[in-house]
C-alpha cells in the first residue's frame, strides 16, 4: 500500500498510474470524457466504489518576465504557500517555480495578513517562463516521505489515501463480489465535485450502494478535538441525513456526524437521478491541503476493513 501512495504523491497527475493498476481487476478499464476512470461491468451492478484522484493546485492566469502569477485550483491554505516550490505542467516539460516570499524586514504591518488567493500568488520561474503558456496547471512539488510508525507525509495524500483504500478492498474481494462491483475515480471533486456529478449520471446503478472514499480533518494540538480525528484510531464512518445508516458503526472504527452536506463527492451522488444509497468513509488527515498532508496508514487499512464487513452483510 505504501508503494502505490508513493506512486500516487509523487505524479503531478496520476491518472496513468491509477488506469493501470485499475486494469489489473477490470480490463475494461476506461477514462470518460470528463477524466473519471471507471472500471467494472454495466449490468448486476450492487456497489459502486469511489474516490476522487485529483488534488489542490494552481493555474497560471498572468506571465510577466521572469514570473507567473497562479490562481487556485481547490481550496489552497494560503497560510503556508509563500516560498513553496511548485513544478509547472508545461506542454513540454516540468518546469521548477518558486513562489515568492517578501522578506520579513520589508512586510512591515503585512506580516500577519493572509494572501489574498483571489488575487493569485506570483511564482518566480527559474527555468524562465518561455516555455510556459496561459492555462498550464501547476502542483506542490511532488513528495513522499515516512514518518515513524506507521505514519506517511507528501503531496496529494487528499486522496491518494481513498485511492489506495479502493485498491485494497479490491485486494479482497471474491471473483463473485468482484464482478458486481464497479470502481469510479472521480476528477474535479477539488472544484465543485463535477467529476462524481458526470460520472454517476452516466454511470447510474439504481440498486446500487456507492461508498465514497475520503479524507477528513485529523486532529492535532492546534485544533479542536470535537471536530477532528484521531490518527491511528481507525477510519471514521460517516453519519449525515443526506447518507445511507443501514450499518451499525463498530466501536474499531469512528464516527463523524454531519448534519447534512458532507464537502465530499457523497453530496452530488446521492442526489442523481433517482438517487443513490451513498456511504462515506474518511481517513484522517493532518495538514490538509498543503505540500505536508499527513496520514497512518492503520486508518486506510482501517477502511479497507469497515467496506469488507459492509459488502459481507
Amino acid at each position: 500500500m505504501k508503494t502505490l501512495l508513493k506512486q500516487i504523491c509523487k505524479a503531478h497527475e496520476p491518472q496513468g498510474v491509477i488506469l493501470e493498476r485499475l486494469a489489473e481487476y477490470y480490463p475494461d478499464a476506461r477514462i470518460d470524457t470528463a477524466g473519471n476512470i471507471i472500471g467494472g461491468g454495466a449490468n448486476n451492478i450492487n456497489t459502486i466504489l469511489t474516490a476522487h484522484y485529483d488534488r489542490v493546485g494552481f493555474i497560471v492566469n498572468y506571465i510577466d518576465g521572469d514570473f507567473a502569477r497562479l490562481t487556485p485550483l481547490g481550496g489552497l491554505d494560503a497560510r503556508v504557500l509563500p516560498a513553496q516550490i511548485v513544478d509547472i505542467v508545461g506542454a513540454d516539460g516540468i518546469y521548477t517555480a518558486v513562489i515568492c516570499a517578501t522578506p520579513p524586514h520589508l512586510s512591515g504591518d503585512k506580516a500577519d495578513k493572509p494572501i489574498e488567493l483571489n488575487d493569485g500568488v506570483w511564482a518566480d520561474v527559474l527555468s524562465g517562463t518561455d516555455h510556459i503558456k496561459l492555462g498550464d496547471k501547476a502542483y506542490f512539488k511532488p513528495q513522499f516521505n515516512t514518518l515513524l510508525g506507521s505514519k506517511v507525509t507528501g503531496t496529494a495524500l487528499d486522496n491518494a489515501a481513498g485511492v489506495a483504500a479502493i485498491f485494497g478492498v479490491l485486494e479482497e474481494l471474491t471473483l463473485i463480489q468482484k464482478a458486481s462491483t464497479k470502481v469510479i475515480f472521480t476528477v474535479q471533486e477539488e472544484l465543485g465535485e463535477r467529476g462524481a456529478e458526470i460520472a454517476f449520471y452516466n454511470e447510474y446503478a439504481e440498486n446500487a450502494t456507492a461508498i465514497v472514499f475520503d479524507t477528513t480533518f485529523g486532529a492535532d494540538k492546534n485544533n479542536d478535538k470535537t471536530q477532528t480525528f484521531a490518527l491511528g484510531k481507525g477510519a471514521a464512518v460517516g453519519i449525515s441525513p443526506i447518507l445511507d445508516q443501514n450499518t451499525s458503526i463498530s466501536d474499531k472504527y469512528q464516527t463523524e456526524v454531519m448534519n447534512g452536506k458532507t464537502g465530499t463527492d457523497a453530496d452530488i451522488i446521492s442526489s442523481t437521478k433517482g438517487g443513490i444509497r451513498t456511504k462515506l468513509i474518511s481517513i484522517p488527515l493532518r495538514n490538509m491541503h498543503t505540500p505536508v498532508e499527513v496520514v497512518d496508514i492503520k486508518d486506510i487499512e482501517s477502511a479497507v476493513e469497515y467496506t469488507l464487513e459492509v459488502l459481507g452483510e
